[in-house]
């Protein structure tokens, strides 16, 4: 089916992949930003989220969940023309819509002089280097090679680590499972309900996605997983990632035996998405040193 020119959008679909993936081959970006990153565009904006073309791009409106507060236009193109950008601009006015979470690559391509951008520093981009993250190797690693040698000699002696298949029910069930499970540690289905809700379209899907899951299974039962996406030639996404608590350097381990898993099949990168401005995941994310920081920006009162 093709796609549609602005501002006639269509509900975001499976089949669209292949438009989103040939936007950001127009770019220069050597990952894709985690809005613009075809898999999480449909697991978290999920039917409510809408895909248009663009003359050099495509446009997609998020709904409001994804940024707290309005919905959000954003697009992704290596050029945006006076007359594309002051179309986009009276849409936004019109519908109500943020012009908010556009890619270093789009603000590069808006008509020089005419706009003031924005950062917006809590939807940055972590990025982060494989095999690094997985060999723990320099100073800056010390406190993360503690927490690994932790889960070595405490739980891990009788842990079993290994690769999962989406594609599997009795895995699939087994994440599912965990999932609740953590659920229940961190305020229940109601307080997580956004990312159980991508969590359950992802699952959907998984089994046409280049994926890698890491399973850590204690006493039998699965304690953790970690799933990554490998994405061109030498990228990859992290996607979801659950471990119950109490359990010294389970995290490390898990971490860093995907990062491992990902450098084998050719990634050289990862991206470990935002922390939307929350304190502890900014923290958590910042402790894994990322190399660089994929910026994104918006139009300040339309």
């Amino acid at each position: 089916m093709l796609l549609h020119r602005f501002p006639d959008f269509q509900p975001l679909q499976l089949h669209h992949r292949a438009d989103v993936e040939l936007a950001l081959s127009r770019t220069s970006a050597y990952l894709p930003p985690s809005d613009f990153h075809p898999t999480s565009l449909l697991v978290w904006g999920g039917s409510a989220a809408g895909i248009a073309k663009l003359e050099h791009g495509i446009v997609v409106r998020l709904p409001a969940y994804i940024h707290g507060r309005s919905d959000v236009l954003t697009w992704l193109a290596p050029h945006t023309s006076h007359d594309e950008l002051d179309a986009l601009t009276k849409f936004a006015v019109t519908e109500g819509l943020s012009l908010e979470l556009l890619p270093e690559a789009t603000a590069a391509g808006l008509p020089a002089k005419t706009v003031v951008l924005l950062d917006t520093p809590g939807h940055s981009d972590y990025i982060y280097e494989t095999t690094e993250t997985a060999t723990l190797v320099g100073n800056e690693w010390r406190k993360k090679r503690r927490d690994l040698e932790r889960f070595i000699g405490g739980a891990g002696r009788s842990a079993r680590t290994g690769l999962m298949d989406l594609a599997n029910p009795k895995h699939r069930n087994e994440c599912r499972q965990l999932f609740v499970e953590w659920m229940s540690h961190k305020g229940g289905k109601a307080a997580n309900a956004n990312e159980w809700q991508a969590f359950e379209r992802f699952s959907q899907i998984a089994y046409s996605l280049n994926l890698t899951t890491i399973g850590v299974w204690l006493n039998g039962a699965l304690s953790a997983f970690s799933i990554g996406e490998s994405f061109g030639p030498s990228g990859a996404t992290f996607h979801f990632e659950k471990a119950m608590p109490g359990v010294a350097g389970l995290t490390t381990h898990l971490r860093t035996t995907l990062c491992r898993e990902l450098a084998k099949n050719g990634a050289d990168w990862i991206n470990g998405q935002q922390d939307l401005g929350v304190p502890g995941l900014k923290h958590s994310k910042r402790s894994w040193q990322p190399t660089t920081m994929l910026q994104k920006f918006s139009l300040p009162n339309h």
